[in-house]
């Protein structure tokens, strides 16, 4: 009895002793933090800290994820909208019906080309530059789209927005993704495709809307611009990817970066910051040594995720 109860004891006394020193080492990490964290906050004093800042870095991320969803919102509108002026561009622009299948199916082709743009965009300019990169090439597509006088203008504007489309599918929620806290993570990306199906139900109505008026279609193709010009000039005043400043190195903009969008104030940010600072520097390295597109061939993670993406997008078009 009172051996086991010496055992009792000692196991005891061992699990304190091992509980104390991961309770120490969480505090020298967390000193450890805080140290290079007022380090940076030193040498970031003389740095711009952004034109509009925020008392609650939650709430900025809220806005910053809504207002680059819009992309979304264009995306839902091409869809939709196409259909109300295919109704009547043909005949103003006597088109065969080969041709109007074609106005509408360079969209989608304009859109691989953007999307193998992605990239190529994202890491040299990165992801702020590349959003608005793609609402330029809307609004271009658009304006060019509403002033159309014949088929191979019509077929060019198409082809420019599905550039912008193409671009914008994988940039937007790719953005999101990398300025949001892991908790509402999931739901700030999902609110881009909520956005596509809003925008497509905006499409429908704005069709409805210039129904009568003379010159319709022409309305209705270049309504798009409204919000491509409001998602260009817009994304002025947010910051880049946090994530994307670590990635080329310049770790104070990305410390400023955060925050403004995500603060300090709990451990589970400073950990996240750090830990993605490891991460970020541990692929840099990884991709100095390799070719990355053969990640799609030799990781089974990224056959998987290629595959899941592809049926995705192929049961999109069978979802109305």
């Amino acid at each position: 009895m009172t051996s086991s109860l010496k055992s009792s004891t000692i196991n005891n006394d061992i699990e304190e002793t091992m509980d104390m020193q991961e309770l120490s080492k969480s505090h020298e990490s967390l000193e450890m933090m805080d140290k290079e964290l007022r380090r940076l906050e030193e040498e970031s004093i003389n740095k711009p800290f952004g034109l509009f800042i925020w008392k609650n870095p939650k709430v900025f991320t809220a806005v910053l994820a809504c207002f680059a969803s819009t992309g979304g919102l264009l995306y839902g509108i091409d869809l939709t909208l196409i259909s109300g002026a295919n109704l009547y561009f043909p005949q103003d622009l006597h088109l065969s019906s080969g041709q109007e299948s074609q106005v509408v199916s360079f969209m989608p082709l304009g859109g691989v080309l953007g999307a193998l743009m992605i990239y190529l965009l994202n890491e040299s300019l990165g992801r702020k530059p590349t959003i608005m990169i793609a609402a330029a090439f809307y609004t271009v597509g658009g304006i060019l789209e509403a002033a159309s006088q014949s088929y191979g203008m019509l077929i060019s504007a198409r082809l420019i927005v599905g550039i912008g489309v193409g671009i914008e599918l994988g940039s937007v929620p790719m953005y999101i993704a990398e300025c949001s806290t892991k908790r509402w993570r999931g739901g700030l990306v999902s609110l881009y495709q909520l956005m596509i199906n809003f925008g497509m139900l905006l499409g429908y109505a704005d069709s409805a809307i210039f129904h009568g008026v003379s010159g319709n279609w022409r309305y209705m193709l270049g309504s798009c611009c409204l919000f491509s010009i409001i998602l260009l000039i817009g994304m002025i005043f947010f910051p880049e990817s946090p994530r994307w400043l670590m990635r080329r190195g310049r770790k104070i903009d990305s410390y400023l970066t955060w925050k403004k969008i995500r603060g300090f104030e709990d451990r589970e940010e400073k950990e996240e910051f750090f830990y993605m600072e490891e991460v970020v520097t541990e692929e840099r390295d990884e991709a100095a040594r390799r070719v990355v597109w053969k990640d799609f061939l030799t990781k089974p993670r990224c056959r998987r995720a290629a595959v899941v993406s592809l049926v995705y997008m192929i049961l999109t078009q069978f979802r109305n």
